[in-house]
């Protein structure tokens, strides 16, 4: 029986070399030498990328690739080894077929079942491994390769046969490699590997990923980092959550799935927040999930914290059957759309178990995780669950597709309207609230404020950091008379970003009520200084690349008025500190000194965030977070816990 399979697979790989040899100058001419041309693909790609993004880079190839041939049979022994690799890719899914048919006699009815998942998996993540290889670790080795000089002296001149290899082996090489999913669910799905052990060998994996990338990609430090990019997004899929009673059936499914990482956290209400570091990480949805009744509510104070903060959350909550509802059932309560005040999106699973229900719970959910990704806020799912709760089956008649995430939808945005009142407002003002690192918005602002009538102001979870910037709000403005008022408000407020920390700079504008307020912001366009006359909805950066491009400032000494008072102020902070005996204040001026720049810094609220915008703790590479979102008094420790977690930079909570 073995012979007829292994006969079969010989003649389809000799079918397959057939096909790509008398093929052979279509194969060689337009896909092997294609990564080596100015207009492939990826090279098009990388330099409308860097259009768009504003750099100067531009990656270029000679017109005429130097291949040259310099033994005899060279092409030749090349015709052949490409005649035979292709064959064995071409006939690559027939091979698993038949392979599988040679073991499918030994098989019972379930294992048939699931390695029908298994065909089909290896036969695309091979192919999937041989386009990531094709289409972006070939291209860049070789525009490495052939660039890289240590002297002008020596001329580039390719061997064919090298070339060839480069190509065909990276290709295989990378399709071999990305096998590594399937493998992992096998073993896992027969109790070798759990994903506990994956999460707690996750940085030998990457290391071990590190090594099989150098050794499936050319000797150069480039392509093994090219190539372990992919390696590593593969093993790093994971979902969290937070598991409770009701909801075993979920438990157990997710504690049993090699995708994802399961962290038990006893307390929803730490739970929550613990998911609301880890999202400020992630920038997905980590999934929270926990029993009925009061064990889902205890989630509202981080969902309320997410929903102002615009930090994705995906909130699941076991329910007990929908007919036990306020019939003074044990730990059952009406949790049904129960966040709708503070969730971007309301949802409930059916219990029915026919093919239609399972198609409107798939629908649901992928509903549910869309809207949680394009509104970047919490949603909440609701999951009725009957007894028993503990039955478990040994595989699953669901089969559910992959969810791609949605690409982000920007709005148009009319600069005619916009334009005339910015280039005639003499004094422009930028405040810039709560936000994450944004370095497109840092170099956007940076072109704006070198505007003489435009100042820029920041706190400490505006995570910005320039000379042109003016980071301390509350000292600058303090005990501001009314000439002041006049003399420096704006005639055109620009709000970026959430909340700001500042209770003076909130007095200031409400009492000096400029002639025009433009908030920009893709999710919230709040009323703050009861003065907003244009609610613009994109992002920050999107929105002054434009007005950049076409503004013409006004005459003004409006940004030369603040940068004086600052260096006044300045210098006033800077006595009062150096006199000031040991105390919390200044502590937190000594921290601003020794804190190194890699770090990332969780402020709790009331006294340290007010503290934390005396100083100026966005220097160097930090980051700076806050629960300003609510501003509530809780969740800060557990926020800085979940974000530590899984972060690869230090963090510190300052509370």
């Amino acid at each position: 029986v073995l012979r007829k399979h292994l006969f079969r697979i010989i003649v389809a790989i000799a079918i397959g070399a057939l096909l790509i040899g008398f093929n052979l100058e279509f194969v060689v001419d337009t896909i092997l030498f294609a990564p080596s041309k100015p207009d492939f693909i990826t090279f098009r790609f990388l330099n409308q990328l860097s259009e768009w993004m504003g750099t100067d880079t531009h990656i270029s190839m000679p017109e005429k690739f130097p291949i040259q041939v310099r033994k005899m049979f060279e092409q030749i022994n090349v015709a052949m080894s490409v005649s035979l690799i292709g064959g064995v890719v071409v006939a690559f899914p027939y091979i698993v077929y038949e392979l599988w048919k040679f073991i499918e006699p030994a098989l019972t009815s379930k294992e048939k079942k699931k390695s029908l998942f298994f065909i089909f998996s290896i036969s695309f993540f091979f192919l999937l491994g041989i386009s990531v290889g094709y289409f972006l670790i070939t291209p860049l080795s070789i525009h490495f390769g052939y660039f890289f000089k240590i002297s002008d002296q020596p001329i580039t001149l390719i061997d064919l046969s090298d070339y060839i290899d480069l190509v065909v082996n990276t290709c295989v090489a990378m399709g071999v490699v990305f096998l590594f999913p399937v493998v992992a669910y096998f073993l896992t799905s027969i109790g070798i590997l759990t994903p506990e052990f994956l999460a707690t060998y996750r940085k030998h994996a990457i290391v071990a990923i590190m090594i099989v990338a150098a050794i499936i990609t050319p000797p150069d430090a480039t392509s093994m980092v090219i190539a372990s990019i992919p390696l590593i997004g593969l093993y790093e899929l994971k979902v969290l959550i937070s598991p409770g009673s009701r909801n075993a059936p979920l438990s157990i499914q997710f504690s049993n799935h090699p995708k994802f990482t399961v962290y038990t956290i006893v307390d929803e209400r730490s739970a929550g927040f613990v998911g609301v570091g880890m999202s400020q990480v992630t920038k997905k949805p980590t999934v929270l999930c926990c029993t009925s009744g009061s064990a889902a509510v205890n989630y509202y104070p981080a969902i309320v914290e997410a929903f102002y903060q615009n930090v994705p959350l995906l909130v699941l909550t076991a329910d007990r059957p929908k007919e036990y509802v306020d019939s003074f059932d044990g730990q059952t309560i009406r949790q049904k759309e129960v966040f709708e005040k503070h969730s971007y999106g309301n949802f409930e699973l059916s219990e029915e178990e026919s093919d239609a229900a399972n198609l409107e719970n798939y629908l649901t959910i992928k509903k549910a995780l869309t809207c949680a990704i394009e509104n970047s806020g919490p949603v909440h799912i609701n999951i009725p669950f009957s007894e028993p709760l503990y039955e478990t089956t040994d595989e699953i008649q669901v089969q559910i597709d992959e969810f791609k995430f949605p690409p982000k939808k920007e709005e148009e945005i009319s600069m005619e309207k916009l334009l005339p009142i910015a280039n005639q407002s003499k004094k422009i003002m930028v405040v810039v609230g709560m936000q994450e690192v944004n370095p497109a918005l840092k170099q956007e602002l940076i072109q704006f404020a070198q505007n003489q009538n435009v100042t820029v102001l920041t706190e400490s979870i505006s995570n910005l950091n320039h000379p042109d910037f003016l980071p301390s709000i509350d000292p600058l403005i303090f005990n501001f008379k009314e000439d002041r008022n006049e003399a420096f408000a704006p005639d055109l407020l620009l709000t970026l970003g959430q909340n700001t920390v500042s209770k003076k700079i909130k007095s200031f504008l409400r009492n000096s009520k400029p002639k025009n307020h433009w908030h920009i912001d893709p999710f919230w366009q709040p009323d703050t200084y009861f003065c907003l006359t244009e609610k613009i909805k994109t992002t920050p950066e999107r929105f002054l690349s434009q007005l950049n491009a076409s503004f013409s400032p006004s005459p003004s000494d409006y940004k030369e008025k603040w940068q004086t008072l600052q260096h006044k102020k300045e210098e006033i902070h800077q006595n009062f500190m150096e006199n000031l005996p040991f105390s919390d204040l200044k502590i937190f001026s000594i921290l601003e000194e020794m804190l190194p720049d890699d770090i990332t810094i969780h402020f709790a609220n009331s006294t340290p965030i007010r503290y934390a915008q005396l100083f100026d703790f966005t220097r160097g590479n930090k980051k700076v977070y806050s629960n300003r979102g609510a501003s509530g008094i809780d969740g800060s420790t557990s926020t800085s816990v979940g974000y530590a977690m899984i972060s690869d930079t230090p963090t510190l909570l300052i509370t």
